[in-house]
């Protein structure tokens, strides 16, 4: 038998994490393949015994994307409009990045989880959210961050990159990532930028994986021990009807009592649906969180959740931030616009040109 607190590694997106008492089935997906909704299916519905609950990437600020299958792909405008509400320049470029890309690929970001939830209720199990509130990973993420470094991001991440690909160039370049590098697009890009910006990756990445982590052994616990809870409650409850009714109640039921007693005694089982960027932080970080005590758990915990405080210097600096972007934006949105308007012109004057040349031969 594994010890606890060992990983067995099942495939390259498949992990195993001992606990005491359970074992989580650790998935990694790409977040937008339609390649890993299957997996999680396949996955959640042929694990024996049945998961108790299963775990996913996603913390109660977006519990929605469990529910809702719409992508709404922003323009420029409208996320110009977004900062000029009061929006974070950094939320509104990362979730247009986001959506522009899962839009070329014809699938929604995070449709796995929303297959993992469906595929728990068939099946009974629990749904539990354990990422950390989005909030305070982008806010840790872009407080950390200086002044002139938050400018050369916003700017890089709208002007470069990835949405200057077709849908067949970014599928070929999740499959080469899931082959070479076990991750998934939005962190191998993450990597890609951590030599420029060490800190984003960091808060997005590297922390969130601790989290995960820590909030598995927790749902994984408290899911555990209800169940067990609820098993002795039933048993106790058999042995106090009475001899005979007691004795008939087990025929009838093929010793119910003993299969309750069985079954509080194996091995729980869960799944966790995570991007594939997280598997290594994850099971890295698995050794030491399960040997952690509660009140270490929750002095990390208290830890991760830190966001900086904002200073007048850092208001300052997203004001001028705020008006910069907006400004990027609309220069980019303006230059699109005057290409269209030069483009139309152009065939508007050739088209005249050609038809004059028309009425003019004999």
């Amino acid at each position: 038998m594994a010890a606890v607190g060992s990983v067995e590694e099942v495939s390259a997106t498949h992990r195993v994490l001992k606990g005491h008492g359970f074992d989580i089935h650790l998935i990694g997906t790409a977040h937008i393949s339609k390649e890993s909704c299957e997996e999680v299916k396949e996955l959640i519905s042929s694990l024996q015994p049945r998961p108790l609950g299963v775990m996913v990437e996603i913390c109660n600020q977006r519990w929605s994307m469990l529910y809702h299958q719409a992508l709404k792909v922003r323009t420029l405008s409208e996320c110009t409009q977004r900062i000029l509400n009061g929006e974070r320049a950094f939320d509104v470029v990362y979730g247009y990045l986001s959506s522009s890309v899962a839009d070329k690929l014809g699938i929604v970001p995070g449709a796995e989880f929303f297959q993992a939830r469906v595929e728990a209720e068939k099946i009974g199990a629990e749904v539990c959210l354990i990422d950390r509130p989005v909030s305070v990973t982008l806010g840790r993420a872009w407080g950390g961050l200086g002044a002139w470094t938050k400018i050369r991001f916003c700017f890089q991440a709208i002007s470069e990159g990835l949405l200057d690909m077709d849908a067949t160039e970014l599928k070929d370049l999740i499959e080469e990532i899931r082959k070479t590098s076990k991750s998934d697009l939005f962190t191998d890009m993450l990597k890609q930028l951590s030599g420029k910006f060490p800190h984003l990756f960091h808060a997005i990445i590297t922390e969130r994986d601790l989290y995960l982590a820590i909030y598995a052994r927790k749902y994984a616990e408290l899911i555990r021990g209800r169940f067990l809870a609820a098993a002795a409650a039933a048993a106790s409850k058999e042995e106090t009807e009475g001899g005979d009714a007691k004795t008939r109640k087990g025929d009838e039921s093929g010793g119910s009592s003993s299969i309750s007693r069985s079954s509080s005694s194996s091995t729980s089982t869960f799944v966790c649906v995570v991007g594939a960027g997280h598997l290594d932080g994850m099971t890295e970080n698995w050794r030491s969180v399960i040997r952690m005590s509660r009140e270490d758990l929750n002095n990390e915990v208290k830890r991760l959740m830190h966001v900086p405080e904002v200073t007048w210097q850092s208001r300052a600096l997203n004001f001028t931030l705020k008006w910069g972007t907006v400004t990027l934006l609309l220069t980019l949105t303006g230059a699109a616009t005057y290409g269209t308007y030069l483009t139309g012109r152009y065939a508007i004057r050739k088209g005249r040109s050609a038809w004059n040349h028309y009425r003019a031969s004999p």
